[in-house]
Formats: C-alpha cells, sequence, structure tokens
C-alpha cells in the first residue's frame, strides 16, 4: 500500500476560510444583540460590566475561536538613515535655534517666567 502523497478529496476545502466563518458568526451574534466574548472582557476591564468569574472564565475561552488574533509584523526593508546622519542634522538644527534665540533672550525669559507662573 502506497504512503504519503495527494490523496483525493483530502485537505482544506477551496473557499472555506475559518477566519471568514467565525467571524460572520460574530456579526451574528452581534447582530441579534448579544456581546461576543471581546465586548465582554472589555466591558469587565472598563467596570462597565460587572465581574462574574464563571461569565469571564468562558468568554476567556470562547475569545481564540470568535475573534482573530493580532499577528507581528516582521520588518522587511532596509533602514536608509543613519544614527550619524540624523545627529548632524539635529545638531545644526539646534546651532541654527540658538543663534535665533540669542537675538531674543529677553522675550524668551519674559516667556519662561509666565509659564512658570
Amino acid at each position: 500500500m502506497p504512503r504519503g502523497g495527494a490523496r483525493p478529496g483530502s485537505g482544506r476545502k477551496k473557499g472555506v476560510s475559518k477566519v471568514r466563518a467565525t467571524s460572520q458568526k460574530a456579526i451574528q451574534l452581534v447582530s441579534k444583540g448579544k456581546q461576543t466574548p471581546l465586548e465582554y472582557m472589555t466591558g469587565v476591564m472598563s467596570g462597565e460590566i460587572e465581574y462574574d468569574e464563571n461569565k469571564f472564565k468562558a468568554a476567556v475561552a470562547a475569545a481564540p475561536y470568535m475573534h482573530a488574533r493580532f499577528q507581528a509584523i516582521e520588518h522587511s526593508g532596509a533602514i536608509a538613515a543613519k544614527h550619524e546622519e540624523d545627529l548632524s542634522r539635529l545638531e545644526k538644527l539646534a546651532r541654527d535655534n540658538a543663534i535665533a534665540a540669542s537675538s531674543s533672550d529677553q522675550e524668551l525669559d519674559e516667556l519662561e517666567q509666565r509659564v512658570l507662573n
């Protein structure tokens, strides 16, 4: 008897998505006026809903079946800016601002006094 390889009728059927099916179930629950597990947990967390240990445990257990999990995003692009270039730009900006500020030190002192008082 041969082993392995593709067998007719095996595997996930084309066009069926678990995420789509579960999100449709969540939409149906919400349209019927019922809470989703995530809504219940956030309601308890914000203090809008009274905490019930059994309901909370059930919501935690049901949440993975109703709500998609966020996935970590991996950065695949190259970093264009270099640290040294950014530092030199910041130093230039600081020098330019220091020159502009030195001409109006009295105005800056008055503004600082107003802010402190």
